[in-house]
């Protein structure tokens, strides 16, 4: 009966297991050097039939047993006049047959006519490695180097005609994995493509860290991933410079690791941090705080980070302001089913910065209503340390209790000491002294350091403050609009954002004591933020709308619209389609790979070529950047950008130039101004095919390969990690 038959399939399945269990009692010689065939009898004898008996389907049965498909063997091949082949082993029969493969056409297509064209003018294809990625490597990928490309095809199902061809096809994906050597004159160092001992670049591990995919070995080189969620990523690796070789490599000391050789001819054994998540467009490590993060601050002298952090809580108290200007707290008396309003509690915590633990006894918790409205690091100088700079954490306070209550601040400044740490607690040797504490006129929406000395803007003012003997000593101050809530400093220039009345320039003269206002946009606006933009010697200034817009000034005083240089000239704008709460500059990383600034070798470089990269942040958690180009590169790109609109198919049919074109509220008497450049509509000529590509660079009057050098000094001048 159906009882006996699954009793009969559970023995079976046990029996199964067992066999299929090796034996653990064998030593490491015997895994290393022992017969193989006696090594895996077991699974051989253990192969299931397909006449295997099932459980009835109305009563549980046993669980099912694993089904093994026969393996089949594939050779994947590619002829001088650019023809890709997939035969069968071991009958060499041929069942994939592509005439224009070495063209990288966007879908490779089987063709029945086996006709062979010409070599001349066809690209080379040097490699060529088929794959399988994502879950359980179930995702087939053809990965080809042509000439100095890289592309990547997935293959998806097909049915054909044909009875002996593979009911299959391959499309190409895009990526952003540049890998072409910018030729100079007089070169002739030895190329790795031109030696008579190639090696293999594209290098497949299957359990790095956790990690199947791709290597790929040469001057940049790169990881390539395609985890679980099916995305592509791509991570270089410019820690070493070049690497010539690369190969998975499993030990006692190095699990799930790798060896390679890097540029200086050496042996290197390494692994990936499993602490980092690499399945993001950059490496992410998650902490979790428990509470909603607003700022951080990194503290150089303790190699610290402060963490600003706030938790809500039920409020059962409401604030008045009694007759005699006391505050007074009234609570509220409601049934269990009132819903009670909500309020932050605030607080700053101090963190290791290699491991993100939290020190012990360093956390500061602020008192009821006062909110946290801006933390940075600054380095100040006082009286008692002669022109020597010292790190501090500097808060701004507000304290907001109601309409019927007036809005305080103050500003906090902390300095963090290293102390003897507890033997119960390694990490307790930092801790919060809290050196400046006291109230001012009104809320403190904004601070920053300019020269030694702390700026803030409190009310309708903005102050500029000495720090001496533990103690802020007014220094200058200048009337303002309405609210400020950005400033951004360079060197004696002071950059605010208004919330209603845009952007203003001002001058600090740290001899004289003065704020004066150097230049000022007219036109009304609502920002979110501002900041510099580094142009070598030329400055510009950044803003973010409520429109979703990125707005660029510069101050040109010799120029008539700008009325002596009162105001400022608006130069370009783009919409990203999100709101713009944040930015910060990092240096570009220069031709020896080092980030500017931070070698000896930036210094000299001319000071046209030391740009800035200024990141931003949105509110919906993208991030974004911006690069200033050269005139040269930027003519080249903006003819390029014209073109792509109309040459390759968009999502849904929609026009990316029309979606940037900056939004503007209700009529303004000012055209936009499109003075820049979308990068990822410049990547889809990455993935155009070789005649395309052609054709689209002679159009504009230059070389795909032109193209592809201005396209990767983008990529590599951004390129932080």
């Amino acid at each position: 009966g159906p009882s006996s038959m699954g009793h009969g399939g559970l023995n079976e399945s046990s029996d199964m297991a067992k066999e299929l269990d090796i034996d653990e009692e064998l030593d490491e010689e015997a895994l290393l050097y022992g017969d193989s065939d006696k090594l895996f009898q077991n699974f051989k004898k253990s192969k299931p039939t397909l006449e295997e008996k099932q459980p009835s389907s109305q009563e549980p049965g046993p669980p099912m047993i694993a089904q093994f498909h026969n393996a089949t063997h594939w050779c994947c091949l590619t002829r001088d006049d650019g023809v890709l082949e997939i035969r069968s082993l071991p009958n060499w029969r041929l069942h994939y047959f592509c005439k224009n493969f070495a063209m990288s056409p966007k879908v490779l297509l089987h063709s029945d006519e086996h006709s062979s064209v010409g070599s001349e003018g066809i690209p080379t294809v040097k490699e060529i490695c088929v794959v399988g990625l994502g879950w359980r490597r179930q995702r087939p990928h053809l990965l080809t180097l042509i000439d100095d490309d890289l592309f990547i095809y997935s293959a998806f199902p097909y049915n054909t005609d044909s009875k002996s061809a593979l009911k299959l096809r391959f499309a190409k994906i895009q990526h952003e994995v540049l890998i072409k050597k910018k030729k100079t004159r007089g070169n002739k160092l030895l190329d790795m493509d031109a030696h008579p001992h190639y090696t293999p670049k594209i290098q497949h591990f299957s359990n790095i860290a956790g990690y199947s995919g791709i290597f790929l070995c040469g001057d940049l080189p790169y990881w390539l991933f395609l985890t679980t969620h099916g995305a592509l990523r791509t991570h270089p690796m410019y820690l070493d410079g070049k690497v010539t070789c690369f190969a998975p490599f499993n030990n006692v000391n190095c699990d799930n690791g790798f060896l390679y050789f890097s540029s200086t001819d050496e042996l290197r054994v390494s692994t990936l941090p499993t602490i980092l998540k690499y399945d993001n467009h950059w490496p992410v490590k998650k902490v979790n705080l428990r509470a909603t993060p607003h700022f951080v601050a990194y503290h150089h002298d303790t190699k610290t980070y402060a963490v600003c952090t706030s938790s809500p809580s039920l409020n059962p108290m409401m604030p008045k302001m009694q007759n005699n200007l006391d505050k007074e707290e009234i609570n509220i008396e409601e049934d269990d089913s009132f819903p009670y309003p909500s309020l932050n509690w605030y607080s700053i915590t101090l963190y290791t910065r290699d491991g993100w633990e939290v020190i012990p006894d360093s956390k500061i918790d602020f008192p009821k209503y006062e909110r946290v409205t801006c933390m940075k690091y600054m380095e100040l100088s006082g009286e008692q340390m002669g022109e020597q700079m010292k790190g501090y954490v500097v808060a701004g306070i507000m304290s907001s209790m109601g309409e019927e209550v007036s809005a305080r601040g103050k500003i906090m400044v902390f300095d963090v000491m290293e102390v003897v740490p507890d033997p119960d607690k390694p990490l307790s040797g930092f801790k919060f002294k809290c050196l400046y504490d006291k109230e001012q006129k009104g809320p403190v929406t904004e601070i920053n350091c300019i020269m030694g000395h702390i700026i803030s803007a409190i009310g309708q003012k903005i102050y500029v403050w000495s720090f001496l003997n533990n103690d802020l000593v007014g220094v200058a101050f200048i009337d303002t609009q309405i609210y400020i809530h950005s400033i951004s400093v360079i060197k004696n220039f002071i950059l605010y954002a208004d919330i209603t009345k845009s952007i203003s320039l001002l001058n600090f003269d740290k001899d004289c004591k003065t704020l004066s206002v150097v230049s000022r946009d007219y036109e009304p606006m609502e920002i979110y933020r501002c900041e510099f933009v580094v142009d070598g010697t030329n400055l510009g200034f950044i803003v973010s709308d409520s429109n979703c817009n990125l707005v660029i000034y510069s101050y040109q005083p010799e120029a008539v619209e700008s009325q002596g240089g009162m105001k400022l000239i608006r130069k370009s704008d783009i919409n990203i389609g999100a709101n713009v709460n944040t930015f910060f500059r990092t240096g570009i990383r220069i031709h020896d790979g080092s980030i500017l600034g931070t070698t000896p070798s930036s210094s000299l470089l001319h000071p046209s070529e030391k740009r800035h990269v200024t990141w931003l942040a949105t509110l919906d958690g993208a991030l974004g950047s911006f690069l200033p180009l050269s005139e040269k590169r930027y003519r080249r790109l903006f003819m390029l950008h014209n073109k792509l609109v109309t040459a390759v198919p968009h999502v849904a049919g929609l026009n990316p130039k029309k979606f940037r074109t900056a939004k503007m509220p209700g009529r303004w008497l000012m055209n936009p101004h499109r003075n820049i450049l979308d990068y990822q509509l410049l990547t889809n000529f990455l993935i155009l095919s070789h005649t395309e590509r052609r054709e689209l660079a002679k159009q504009i009057g230059t070389s795909p390969s032109q193209i592809i050098d201005d396209l990767m000094g983008i990529q590599k001048a951004m390129m932080i990690f």
